[in-house]
């Protein structure tokens, strides 16, 4: 679940880039063989950072620490804060939140500092995404707020969507439904002029259990085999083995425990196929 979670952070324009590819890695050490300004040196390692993130942690480390030594040598404090910013990413990933928050923290008092809006408002969401990780919600939706406020003066339509998106998951795992329903009801309105099909995927996902969490066990396995159905169309098995071990969670809940057993094994063999390791829900 944590990686379907990363996953979505990585679908925010100017947050976690998605990897690339070992082609765009070997140009991108080229260009930095042949870099001789400082900021192109530093910009060049935050991308290298960017294409490690999620697949080699010490690689990313190391590149984002290297980008980190160069601004604060040359004073650039933009590309300090955003070093920092890859940085404590690259913590959460491995879960390290105290490097995490440490690092997370020391870049939004210089964004703030510097007047850096778009990396404020990515610091305020990880700081956020910290704190939903290790289940302190309130907390969690306090930051995500805050990083909305910001995102509104902008206009941004697609950081809008995803943050209510993401205030809507944090409330219904606070079980404050209500809350929960209406940031998420927002998210899909706000999807239908985005249309991010990875984002409408999540968002079946997450209507499905508020549903489920109301009461409405119809409309949340409806939500959930729409996911289903999408996801089987695109071979997306890391997106299968989410949905059905959330449905075996439903069927557990509901005492049907051949149902779930089921749905958890499904999910397991979607994990399987994707490299993934997840639980079997009995």
């Amino acid at each position: 679940m944590k990686k379907i979670f990363l996953l979505i952070i990585a679908s925010l324009t100017g947050y976690f880039a998605i990897p690339q590819g070992q082609h765009i890695i070997d140009s991108l050490r080229i260009e930095l063989a042949n870099a001789s300004e400082d900021t192109s040196k530093i910009d060049i390692l935050i991308k290298l950072n960017e294409n490690f993130w999620s697949m080699h942690s010490d690689s990313a480390l190391k590149y984002g620490e290297e980008a980190l030594r160069l601004a604060q040598l040359t004073d650039d404090l933009a590309r300090e804060a955003q070093a920092r910013q890859r940085i404590g990413g690259t913590y959460q990933n491995l879960g390290n939140y105290p490097k995490s928050f440490e690092f997370f923290f020391k870049a939004l008092e210089i964004t703030e500092n510097i007047g850096y809006l778009q990396l404020t408002i990515n610091c305020l969401l990880s700081i956020g995404i910290n704190y939903e990780l290790l289940n302190d919600y309130p907390t969690a939706i306090r930051y995500y707020h805050q990083a909305l406020n910001r995102v509104v003066a902008t206009r941004q339509t697609g950081w809008i969507t995803h943050l209510q998106k993401f205030i809507g998951t944090a409330y219904g795992k606070d079980n404050q439904i209500d809350s929960a329903f209406f940031y998420m009801q927002k998210a899909f309105e706000g999807n239908d002029t985005l249309k991010n099909d990875f984002l409408e995927q999540t968002l079946f996902t997450e209507m499905g259990i508020i549903q489920f969490k109301m009461g409405n066990h119809g409309n949340a396995f409806h939500y959930l085999h729409k996911n289903i159905s999408i996801n089987e169309n695109e071979s997306d098995h890391r997106s299968l083995s989410t949905a059905y071990n959330t449905l075996a969670d439903f069927f557990k809940i509901l005492g049907n425990a051949d149902s779930g057993i089921y749905y958890a094994k499904k999910g397991i063999r979607e994990a399987q196929a994707n490299g993934l390791i997840n639980r079997l829900v009995i």
